[in-house]
C-alpha cells in the first residue's frame, strides 16, 4: 500500500498555534475535478503547541488503514502531501477522495496526543483551504453554506466539472443521515430529483452527493443534512466561473447551532465580483446591511437566501440566526468560506502557513476595538492607528486588512492577541504554475466564549495569590454581548459588576472565587479560581560571602537554590505552591561580594620638555575590580614643585602633572594603583624620567641668531634661573660645529633654517649637561640686511642696521 510522505518542516522562531484546536478531526474530501485539479497538489497541515503531538492520519473505516504517523514538534507545523501533482487520477481518485451516491470508505481521521490545528489545503490550480474544526465541526443538523450566483465550468478541457456538492462522513457506527436538497441532485441512473436521502454510515464511512446542474441557480445553498448522531460536512463548488477564470471555493461547514445574529464582511481582493450569500434558519428574519453607502434592510423566511455585491466593509445584523457566507475573486481566481459570527468566537493565537508560490496574501483581522493595542504579527505589534471601525457597530469593533505579500512565502504568518480575542481571514493568491486562490478562516467557529478575570493587569490563572493585608482589584471581562457578571465566593454571592476590589486581605477573604456572566447570544464558560491569602514572611538577617570574580556561588534557601557570579544581594520570594505571592514584600537573603582583583602595566617616557603640563604614561588594566592610581616623587622632585598623591588617568594614560616651573633634571618616582576590593595586591610601578629645558631657555632673534636667556630671564619671574657655564647649539639633532657660544649666528649671507629643528646642549654651574627642547625657526619681520658692523664687548652683541643699533646680552665664555 503506497504512504502518504510525512513532510515535518520546523517553523523558525515562531510558535506555531491554529485556533481550531483540537485532538480529533474528521474530514470527507471533496471529489475534485482530475482535469482542473490534477494541477495540483493536496496538503494537510498540521500545527502544534508547547508540546511534540504524535499525530496519526487514517482512515477508520477501512480497517483502520493509516495514511501517516508521524510527530509535529512543538512550535512547528508538519506539511503532509496527500497527493502529488502527478499523482490525482492514480492515487487521490481512488483513495482519498469522497465519490457520489455511494458508502464509502474516505472518511478521514486525524487523531493527536496533545493539541494541534489541521487544515486541508489544495495548492496550484482549482485551490482552496479547507480549515478543519475540531469538535466545532460536529452535529446533528447542518444547512449547506455556498454561492448561488456564478455558475461551474461546464466542462474544462472537454471534461465535465463535478459541480457543487456535498460529502459527509460518520463519527460513530450506525448513524442515519439524511439529506433534503434544497435543488436537484443527480442520481447514479443520471436522474435528478429533490427526494431526500437517507444512508446509513457507519464510523468513517462516507457519501456525498452534487447538484444536477451546473448553473448558478442549481447550487446546494440551503440544503439540510440531519443525523441521529455526530457527522461532519463538507462543500465544495468546482471550477467556478467567475470573471476570467475557473478555480474551486469550498468549506467544512459547522452547524447550526454556531448560526449568529452578528457578521462583518470585509472585501479581501478588491474584485467587483465580490459577494455574500445571507440564508435565514428561522421564519421572518429581518436583516440590516451597514456600510459606507448607508443600511439596506431584508427580510428572509426560512431556508432563504439572498446574494449582495459587497464593495466595503459591511456589518450584518440579525434579529434572529443567520448564517453567511462569503465569495472573494483575484484575477478571475475565486475562494469561499462561511463567516464566523462576530459575538462570544475567536482565538487569541492563530498561525497560517501560505501557498507555495503565493504572490497576494491578505490578512483580515477583525476584534472589539478595545483589543486593537493588543495585537501582534510574528511578535511585532500591529499599530492601534492602523484599524479602522466597522460600520454600524457604533465603533466598538475594528478591522485591519494586512497586506503580507512582501514576507517570504515559506515563512508562517503568527497572529497575537495578549488580551481579548480576533477573528482572522486569510486569502491567498498565486498566479504561477497555474492560477489559484484560497480563503479560510483560521479562528474558533465555537458558539460560546470564557470570561477572563485580570488582577492589576495581570490575567488570572486557577489559582491567584495575595500577601496578607494587601489590597487588589479584580476585573472581569468577556468580548461583546456579554454582561451581568456576578461574584462568588465559596458559593455565595458576593457582588455584581465587572470590578471587585478587595482590601485589607486576611482569612476571611481566601477562598474559591466564580464569576458568571450572561450572554442572549452564546454559552458563557464561567471563572474559577482558588484565592489563597498567604502571611507576609519576616526579613531574613542579612548574610555576606565573598567570591573570586570568575566564580559563582550556589546557595539553597526554602527548597530552591540560587546562584550568583556577580554582586549582587539575594532575595527570598515569598511563595504559595510554587507561585509567587502578590504584593508580599521580599525577605533579603544573601548579599555577594565579588572579589575582583586587577592586574596592570606601565611605560614610563625617558624625558619630556619643560614647557609640557603634564606627562602621560600610556597603561593596561585587566580585572573588572575599581582602583585608584597615585604618585610618590624622590626628595629631588619634590625640592621643584611634585607634590605626592592621587593622579588623573583614562582608559589609556595616567596623567603625571609637572609643576609650573619645573627645573631640568632626572627624576624618580614611585606610581602606584590600588585596588578597591580588600585583600587584593597593590601594584607598585618605580619610574624615572628626564626633564628637559624647556624651548623658552633661549629665543630667536630676527632671522639669524638664537641666543640663550641669561639666569634672570631663563626660568621666568619669582624663580631662580639657570647659572650656564657651556653651551652646544644642535640642528635636527646633530651638533653644528663651532656654535658653543650663547647665541648661534648664522652669518651675514645665511639665515635660520624654518624647516629644521634647533636645541642647545646647557652645561650648568654644578656640572649636568641637559639638552633643551627643539624649536623651530619662524621668519620674522626684520628687513634680511646685513649689518653695518658688528662688535663683541664684554659678551654684548652690538649690530647696526640702517643707523639702528640692537644689542644682545650673554655670558661671556671663553
Amino acid at each position: 500500500m503506497k504512504r502518504i510522505a510525512c513532510i515535518c518542516l520546523l517553523a523558525a522562531c515562531a510558535v506555531l498555534v491554529s485556533a481550531q484546536v483540537a485532538r480529533q478531526f474528521w474530514f470527507a474530501p471533496p471529489w475534485m475535478n482530475s482535469h482542473h485539479t490534477g494541477e495540483a497538489e493536496f496538503h494537510l497541515i498540521l500545527s502544534a503547541y508547547d508540546n511534540d503531538a504524535h499525530v496519526v492520519v487514517s482512515q477508520p473505516a477501512d480497517d483502520g488503514k493509516v495514511l501517516c504517523d508521524t510527530i509535529v514538534y512543538a512550535h512547528s507545523y508538519c506539511d503532509i502531501i496527500i497527493a502529488p501533482r502527478s499523482d490525482h487520477k492514480t492515487y487521490a481518485e481512488t483513495l482519498i477522495e469522497v465519490p457520489y451516491n455511494v458508502v464509502s470508505k474516505r472518511g478521514m481521521f486525524i487523531s493527536a496526543d496533545h493539541d494541534i490545528g489541521a487544515y486541508y489545503q489544495i495548492t496550484h490550480a482549482n485551490g482552496e483551504a479547507y480549515t478543519l474544526k475540531g469538535n466545532n465541526a460536529l452535529g446533528t443538523e447542518f444547512v449547506v453554506m455556498s454561492q448561488n450566483r456564478y455558475a461551474n465550468q461546464a466542462n474544462y478541457n472537454g471534461y465535465i466539472s463535478h459541480n457543487n456538492s456535498i460529502q459527509i462522513v460518520a463519527t460513530e457506527d450506525a448513524t442515519t443521515v439524511t439529506i433534503y436538497p434544497s435543488q436537484p441532485v443527480i442520481h447514479d441512473d443520471a436522474s435528478s430529483s429533490l427526494a431526500p436521502i437517507t444512508v446509513t454510515l457507519n464510523k468513517g464511512e462516507t457519501y456525498a452527493v452534487k447538484a444536477s446542474g451546473t448553473s448558478g441557480s442549481a447550487h446546494l445553498i440551503g440544503t439540510v443534512v440531519r443525523s441521529d448522531k455526530p457527522v461532519a460536512v463538507t462543500t465544495s463548488d468546482d471550477s467556478v466561473a467567475a470573471g476570467s477564470g475557473q478555480d474551486a471555493i469550498g468549506e467544512q461547514l459547522v452547524p447550526t447551532d454556531m448560526a449568529g445574529t452578528d457578521f462583518t464582511v470585509i472585501p479581501l481582493a478588491g474584485s467587483s465580483l465580490e459577494s455574500i450569500y445571507i440564508l435565514a434558519l428561522h421564519p421572518a428574519i429581518s436583516v440590516t446591511l451597514h456600510n459606507a453607502g448607508g443600511e439596506e434592510t431584508i427580510s428572509l423566511d426560512s431556508l432563504q437566501s439572498v446574494s449582495r455585491i459587497i464593495s466595503g466593509v459591511t456589518y450584518v445584523h440579525a434579529d434572529a440566526d443567520i448564517q453567511i457566507f462569503q465569495l472573494t475573486n483575484r484575477n478571475g481566481e475565486s475562494g469561499g468560506t462561511v463567516l464566523p459570527q462576530m459575538l462570544c468566537t475567536g482565538s487569541d493565537h492563530v498561525t497560517y502557513k501560505r501557498i507555495p508560490n503565493s504572490d497576494y496574501t491578505i490578512l483580515n483581522i477583525l476584534t472589539q476595538t478595545v483589543n486593537t493595542s493588543s495585537l501582534y504579527m510574528n511578535g511585532n505589534e500591529i499599530p492601534a492607528s492602523s484599524f479602522s471601525p466597522v460600520p454600524g457597530t457604533d465603533d466598538k469593533w475594528s478591522y485591519i486588512a494586512l497586506n503580507v505579500t512582501s514576507k517570504p512565502a515559506d515563512m508562517p504568518v503568527e497572529i497575537e492577541s495578549v488580551r481579548g480575542v480576533f477573528q482572522l481571514g486569510v486569502v491567498d493568491h498565486a498566479s504561477l504554475p497555474q492560477g489559484t486562490l484560497t480563503y479560510g478562516f483560521f479562528s474558533n467557529y465555537a458558539n460560546g466564549t470564557a470570561i477572563d478575570v485580570f488582577a492589576e493587569d495581570e490575567l488570572l490563572d486557577t489559582v491567584f495569590v495575595l500577601c496578607e493585608g494587601g489590597t487588589v482589584t479584580l476585573v472581569a471581562t468577556a468580548p461583546d454581548g456579554v454582561g451581568n457578571f456576578k461574584w462568588y465566593r465559596d458559593n455565595q454571592f458576593l457582588y455584581a459588576g465587572d470590578t471587585l476590589t478587595l482590601e485589607g486581605a486576611g482569612a476571611a477573604i481566601a477562598g474559591r472565587y466564580r464569576v458568571e456572566g450572561e450572554s442572549r447570544e452564546c454559552t458563557v464558560e464561567n471563572k474559577e479560581f482558588l484565592f489563597v491569602v498567604q502571611p507576609a514572611q519576616k526579613t531574613i538577617p542579612l548574610t555576606e560571602v565573598t567570591i573570586e570574580e570568575g566564580e559563582s556561588y550556589t546557595w539553597p534557601a526554602n527548597g530552591k537554590t540560587y546562584t550568583a557570579s556577580a554582586r549582587d544581594t539575594l532575595w527570598i520570594p515569598v511563595f504559595y505552591d510554587d507561585i509567587a505571592v502578590s504584593g508580599c514584600d521580599t525577605a533579603v537573603a544573601l548579599h555577594v561580594i565579588v572579589r575582583s582583583c586587577i592586574a596592570a602595566s606601565l611605560t614610563c617616557p625617558e624625558e619630556i620638555c619643560g614647557d609640557e603640563s603634564r606627562m602621560l604614561l600610556p597603561f593596561s588594566v585587566s580585572g573588572g575590580g575599581e582602583y585608584t592610581v597615585s604618585a610618590a616623587f624622590d626628595a629631588r622632585a619634590h625640592s621643584t614643585g611634585f607634590v605626592d598623591g592621587p593622579i588623573a588617568h583614562d582608559d589609556e594614560y595616567v596623567f603625571l602633572p609637572l609643576p609650573e616651573a619645573v627645573y631640568a633634571d632626572t627624576y624618580s618616582a614611585v606610581v602606584t594603583f590600588a585596588p578597591a576590593e580588600a585583600g587584593c595586591d597593590t601594584i607598585r610601578f618605580d619610574i624615572a624620567f628626564l626633564v628637559r629645558y624647556p624651548v623658552s631657555v633661549f629665543t630667536q632673534r630676527w632671522n639669524d641668531i638664537l641666543a640663550v636667556y641669561n639666569d634672570r630671564y631663563n626660568r621666568g619671574a619669582g624663580n631662580e634661573g639657570y647659572h650656564f657655564t657651556a653651551f652646544q647649539w644642535y640642528k635636527d639633532g646633530s651638533p653644528i660645529p663651532g656654535a658653543n657660544g650663547s647665541y648661534y649666528y648664522v652669518g651675514p649671507e645665511e639665515q635660520l633654517d624654518c624647516n629644521a629643528l634647533y636645541s642647545v646642549l646647557l652645561m650648568r654651574d654644578d656640572g649636568v649637561e641637559i639638552r633643551s627642547c627643539e624649536y623651530q625657526p619662524v621668519r620674522t619681520d626684520v628687513p634680511d640686511m646685513a649689518p653695518a658692523y658688528k662688535s663683541l664687548q664684554q659678551g654684548t652683541i652690538i649690530i647696526h642696521r640702517e643707523g639702528r643699533q640692537y644689542t644682545i646680552y650673554g655670558t661671556l665664555v671663553q
